[in-house]
């Protein structure tokens, strides 16, 4: 409402404030000598409204400045990492998959999800793997062959009702059957 009114916050925040020091500026130069006390009250309390006016401006301009979704909503960004690989070679007739399953379930509100490519199977995509309650398939139909430096993606993410996450381990078993 205030910007809509003075047409923007940075500008009059300026103006007020610049205003308000300038109101002084005789008094510290001592070129108005004597000053009566009532004029003294009067150009402390001018001085004072002015800056009280220009606060809520400085702030509400500042604000603009924190990125969108990140202060009091759930918008956090995941991390992610994919610096490991996995290989196998696949020399049976029949079709594999691999499964994960992680050793114990991630603290509350959030999700570790993986991600496994291959060349000789079809992939799963992103899977959630934050619960222990039993292996999920990534990875399934692998064929004959080869499938080497394979990547694998980690992704963690969190809500803001997760809080403080604690540092901790996790273990997360692949498994390779038919």
């Amino acid at each position: 409402a205030v910007e809509e009114r003075l047409g923007g916050r940075k500008y009059p925040f300026f103006i007020l404030s610049m205003a308000s020091r300038l109101m002084l500026f005789p008094l510290v130069l001592g070129l108005v000598m004597p000053v009566p006390p009532w004029a003294l009250v009067a150009m402390v309390g001018a001085y004072a409204a002015l800056v009280s006016l220009s606060v809520p401006l400085w702030y509400s301009w500042t604000w603009d400045y924190i990125p969108a979704g990140t202060f009091g909503s759930d918008d956090l960004t995941p991390v992610s990492a994919n610096s490991t690989s996995y290989s196998l070679l696949q020399n049976v007739a029949n079709d594999f998959k691999i499964t994960a399953q992680i050793g114990a379930d991630v603290p509350a509100n959030t999700t570790l999800v993986l991600n496994l490519q291959s060349g000789k199977g079809t992939s799963a995509g992103d899977v959630d793997i934050s619960s222990a309650a039993a292996a999920v398939g990534c990875v399934s139909g692998i064929n004959f062959g080869a499938d080497n430096n394979q990547t694998i993606t980690y992704t963690y993410s969190a809500t803001a009702d997760a809080g403080v996450v604690a540092p901790t381990a996790r273990v997360v078993t692949f498994t390779l059957t038919q």
